[in-house]
């Protein structure tokens, strides 16, 4: 008999012994019960049960010591491998991959946590500078001395890699007792930052900048990203000696950074040396160098109002020409103080265009602004929110020419309604994917009314998410697209109710019949796209 045999014969016994046991327990005690015995206790009672106690006891012994048998033997599996016997490369590789950076990831206490471990792993997450780069600071004059130390030791650790640093100002704060100055700890890290972010909300922005911007080394620092949550926006570095154009000069602050001429040059260099700014409220002034040679730009308005988050047209076109190798433009400020209409315009080539998000262009804007980009012969991905009363912009000259010279490929929109998804596929024929946000219910049509008619020989993937879904007119979309090979569907709704109903699952064959496979999945399909809602 085999080893695994015996095992297995020795485990039935084991079953059948223990049920047997189970039963003789059971008739007992159901014996004391029915004769109402637990007042008239027989002789021997109590020191049977205890006895009987103490042998199920150990017995619980022996099966934990079996089941720790057990478990050694599946450790020793060639198909399961435990965590600290993994390689220390593939260790390091999943601690780089759990750390990369993500949106809203509370970083402040990520490396020390898998550092304290045990030995390898601490040993381990040290050797990795990839793990140290980003620092957390809180921006006020006195900062607790631990913070200081902290900052120090992550700089250290991720040497020689440039240091992502995120500042932000708490909502409220006071001078902490046995402080010490932020000032020290800029000495020692600013010149190493290759990505700074700040996140304001007060007037003290100039000491932010003064402290650190300045003290970075020019072709180290290549990303800047700030956001500045107030009413009134701010700009730095302005022209000196000249004031804010008039069409700024009621709506922002401006602040002025160093003391000197050779403090204020050698900001501009820092400045002329970034290759990414993502600004929110807080810009450099339009004519400043930071906007030249740039691959990412986004000028989000964030709390500002459409009204008060402005840039002239004739700025736009200068901050545009500055940076032709522009690979993401995020955009939602309002463009004023349009050329006159007898101007020649002339489309700015971008020809590394990959992402353009244009989600929150204020209304009738959309063409002061895409009169201006000339993406290149290379596919892109388009970000376009549309409401009902916006739409009728697709229809405008300056519209309708962007999108016959581009190579929009993936568009993610939150359209409103389904006459919007149309006109948008009628606008892009060389359109793959086209991902939907929040499309309600559209108005039923009339008998005398028939759907637009769709022809689209490319669309491959049709995306629906957070949306009510009109199955005729996804029937007509189908019909007119021979190309459309799989629509997902994430978080919809079927007539106001969940996809579950029957008459649903009906219409979901009836449109697989016509080619495409039609899925709910569980996860936002769009989850990896460059989209943002400014």
């Amino acid at each position: 008999m085999s080893e695994r045999e015996e095992l297995k014969n020795t485990g039935a016994l084991l079953v059948s012994a223990l049920d047997r046991y189970i039963d003789a327990n059971s008739v007992i005690r159901n014996g004391y019960l029915e004769r109402d015995s637990l007042v008239i206790t027989p002789p021997g009672h109590p020191s049977h049960v205890e006895s009987e106690l103490q042998f199920v006891e150990a017995l619980e012994l022996k099966l934990q010591t079996l089941e720790r048998l057990m478990k050694q033997t599946r450790n020793c599996s060639t198909t399961l491998v435990l965590i600290h016997k993994l390689p220390s490369e593939l260790l390091a590789r999943i601690f780089q991959f759990v750390f990369e950076p993500r949106p809203k990831t509370d970083w402040r206490s990520c490396p020390e946590t898998i550092s304290r471990v045990c030995t390898r792993w601490r040993n381990l997450s040290i050797s990795l500078p990839a793990l140290w780069r980003r620092i957390d600071l809180p921006f006020i004059r006195i900062i607790d001395k631990s913070l200081v130390v902290r900052g120090r030791l992550f700089a250290s650790r991720a040497h020689p890699l440039p240091l992502d640093v995120s500042l932000y100002a708490p909502y409220t704060y006071h001078e902490v007792y046995g402080g010490s100055s932020i000032q020290t700890l800029v000495q020692k890290i600013a010149p190493h930052i290759g990505s700074l972010e700040l996140d304001t909300h007060w007037k003290e922005c100039n000491l932010i900048l003064s402290s650190f911007l300045p003290k970075c080394k020019p072709g180290v620092l290549k990303t800047l990203t700030m956001c500045h949550d107030s009413p009134t926006g701010m700009f730095f570095d302005a022209p000196t000696g000249h004031r804010l154009p008039a069409y700024l000069s009621l709506l922002y602050t401006d602040i002025e950074i160093g003391g000197s001429a050779a403090e204020r040059a050698e900001f501009d260099r820092v400045l002329a040396s970034l290759t990414t700014l993502r600004l929110t409220g807080f810009y450099p002034f339009w004519t400043s160098q930071a906007y030249h040679g740039l691959i990412e730009l986004r000028l989000l308005r964030g709390s500002l109002r459409p009204d008060k988050a402005v840039i002239s047209e004739d700025h736009l076109i200068g901050i545009l020409r500055a940076s032709p190798a522009l690979r993401i433009l995020e955009f939602s400020l309002t463009i004023v103080e349009a050329l006159f209409e007898d101007s020649s315009i002339s489309p700015i080539s971008l020809e590394d265009l990959e992402s353009l998000s244009i989600t929150q262009v204020a209304d009738n804007k959309l063409g002061a602004l895409l009169r201006w980009v000339a993406p290149g012969l290379k596919p892109f991905q388009l970000v376009i929110n549309l409401n009902p009363d916006r739409d009728v912009e697709l229809l405008d000259d300056q519209v309708t020419s962007f999108f016959a010279r581009s190579q929009v490929s993936e568009i993610y929109t939150e359209a409103n309604n389904h006459e919007t998804v149309i006109k948008l596929l009628n606008l892009c024929p060389r359109l793959q994917t086209l991902a939907c946000s929040h499309i309600r219910d559209s108005q039923p049509l009339q008998p005398e009314q028939d759907d637009p008619i769709i022809s689209h020989a490319t669309l491959r993937s049709l995306w629906i998410v957070h949306s009510s879904l009109d199955t005729a007119r996804l029937l007509n979309i189908i019909k007119g697209s021979p190309a459309l090979r799989e629509i997902l569907i994430w978080r919809c709704l079927y007539e106001g109710r969940l996809l579950s109903s029957p008459l649903y699952a009906g219409h979901v064959q009836a449109m697989a019949e016509l080619g495409p496979k039609v899925k709910t999945i569980d996860h936002d399909p769009t989850r990896n796209w460059e989209i943002s809602v400014s």
